[in-house]
């Protein structure tokens, strides 16, 4: 159970310089020590207490759930049949697949059956063990969820290898079935990875099947009712390549899904400009320079300015690629900082608020190195805040705020795109850089009705088609008066600096809590005038690496996280 120090929203200060995002690496803990051979992950609510669990498959090694205990903190959890069944597992999809408001979970195997799960809603995963959804036995390498025929629940599909064909199962309320006869089930491919989304915002989920074994890509539009057809003259499926992930997203803010296509083997990686349903290779961009031996990969706004960033996964103890984008889908790769200089033998990229403070934080598999672990990077955070909107799969989210002086819409689509492995949270995540509030948010729902939900201010939001939001409208870091900020440096060795600002003037306490929540140091309690303060801290004889600095005004609270590097 969280601690309740560690339940206050964190993070909102005032406008700062336009700088790539920073990052401190957990380096204890059972999530970032655990020696094994890891491929996909997904962040999913396993427990119900409102933050993000962490789920890992394995290859030749059971899986293994990870409960998030805040701070960083995410112990192993006996938690059976989910970590005592493995094998070869290559990809994991979280999805309430049965409609009972809980997410469940999908796990693709090599040469094993797959893994089905239904939550029963008591903090436990039950296997389903009949049809072919769970019996089918083949290379497995990939697996997402999505409405393909639009009937309003959820169906599976499944991409192999070898040359096996991939296999859709239809959703009929409690049972599976096995469809044939589909051109999204006959192109027999190396495939590795599945990718869904209305590329061509027609309202239904198309599909994008990296291939590695030196062919083409699939790329299949649905064209309703879940007729697909493969699309053998698009730019994406004529690059010949080694795929493995493919990742969409909207780049440029111009309200279509533009797409990342990764490359494993001798060629460079392709991210390609979406131009109203067809595709344009931007063979320009440092995106599309780079390359050579990457795996997965996933779109995030990790600076909540606004527009998408890059994180690209790269395998034989390359260092992975981290893009910042700077404008109109224009990157700039960044050079320092672990997430961008650490080398592993890398596998899946998946994003997720792990520590609640407002900022994305990010999840690198491994394991293939003699010396390499997952690594989690937790985002140091910056001035910036922002809105999370959770809703059914197959929405389309837009949201307009003035960032930075320009008013300026973003979208982003509730759908399972893996980039490879990996799966980044359902849900729809904005960048709002200073802008105290979104001032228009409108939902496309998979049967086509839009529904106008804004304005909202940051914060969380569960929104359900037809009601209204629901959730903590406050931002990270900013409670009533108080704007507390990121000490810096962080992480530290020796001395510190706390920024913050009140609104007006009052009655100021700023505490230092040990993960547990107890108190061990009162750096300041005294009355501060309204405006800009900093308070400097030199620890002494400290035995933590992970510390929460609170600081509260006249009752009111904020609390932020801290990491002390020792000596």
């Amino acid at each position: 159970m969280r601690h309740p120090l560690l339940v206050f929203t964190i993070g909102l200060l005032a406008s700062g310089a336009d700088a790539a995002p920073t990052f401190t690496r957990v380096l204890t803990g059972d999530a970032a020590t655990d020696a094994q051979r890891s491929f996909g992950a997904t962040w999913f609510d396993h427990d119900g207490d409102g933050d993000q669990d962490l789920f890992v498959v394995n290859l030749g090694q059971n899986n293994r759930l990870y409960r998030n205990d805040g701070g960083g903190l995410f112990p192993r959890l006996p938690a059976p049949p989910l970590d005592s069944n493995g094998g070869d597992s290559f990809a994991v999809a979280p999805a309430d697949w049965n409609g009972d408001g809980l997410l469940d979970l999908y796990v693709a195997n090599f040469g094993q059956q797959n893994f089905l799960y239904r939550n029963d809603g008591a903090g436990a995963h039950v296997r389903i063990t009949t049809g072919a959804i769970a019996t089918d036995a083949a290379n497995s390498n990939g697996c997402a969820w999505l409405d393909f025929d639009s009937d309003g629940d959820l169906d599976q599909y499944v991409v192999n290898g070898g040359g096996q064909n991939n296999a859709l199962y239809r959703n009929d309320g409690s049972t599976f079935a096995k469809l044939t006869g589909n051109p999204a089930t006959s192109d027999g491919a190396d495939a590795h990875g599945v990718s869904v989304a209305d590329w061509d915002d027609d309202g239904d989920p198309d599909l994008c099947v990296p291939t590695n074994g030196g062919g083409v890509d699939l790329m299949f539009r649905n064209d309703g009712g879940g007729a697909f057809v493969s699309l053998t003259g698009s730019a994406v499926a004529t690059d010949p390549g080694t795929a493995i992930g493919a990742s969409f997203g909207d780049i440029d803010n111009d309200g279509d899904l533009d797409l990342f296509v990764s490359e494993a083997l001798n060629g460079n990686n392709r991210l390609y400009r979406n131009d109203g349903g067809t595709f344009a290779l931007l063979s320009t961009s440092v995106v599309s320079t780079d390359g050579g031996a990457s795996m997965g990969s996933a779109f995030a706004d990790a600076d909540n300015d606004g527009d998408l960033d890059l994180y690209v996964a790269n395998t034989s103890d390359t260092a992975n690629f981290f893009y910042e984008n700077s404008g109109n889908g224009t990157f700039v790769r960044v050079t320092t900082g672990d997430p961008a200089t650490d080398t592993h033998s890398s596998r899946a990229v998946t994003w997720a608020d792990a520590d609640d403070d407002g900022h994305l934080d990010l999840l690198v598999t491994s394991g293939f190195g003699a010396d390499d672990r997952n690594a989690l990077y937790l985002n140091d955070g910056n001035a910036n805040g922002r809105i999370l909107i959770r809703c059914a799969i197959g929405a389309r989210v837009r949201v307009h705020a003035t960032i930075g002086g320009a008013p300026t819409w973003q979208m982003r689509e509730i759908a399972q795109q893996s980039g490879g492995y990996g799966q980044t949270p359902l849900g729809a995540w904005f960048g709002l850089g200073t802008a105290t509030q979104a001032d228009s948010v409108q939902i496309r729902w998979a049967d086509g009705t839009v529904q106008d939900v804004g304005p909202l201010d940051p914060g969380v939001y569960e929104i359900a088609q037809g009601g209204s939001p629901t959730g903590a409208p406050l931002s990270p870091g900013e409670a009533g008066p108080v704007r507390l900020g990121q000490n810096t440096p962080n992480p530290f060795s020796g001395t510190t600096r706390i920024p913050f600002r009140l609104s007006r003037a009052g009655q100021v306490r700023l505490e230092i809590f040990d993960v547990a929540g107890r108190r061990l140091h009162v750096l300041a309690n005294d009355r501060f005038s309204a405006g800009e303060h900093s308070v400097e801290w030199t620890p002494r004889n400290s035995r933590d690496t992970v510390l929460f600095y609170r600081l509260s005004v006249d009752g009111v609270a904020a609390t932020r996280r801290m990491a002390l590097l020792r000596r």
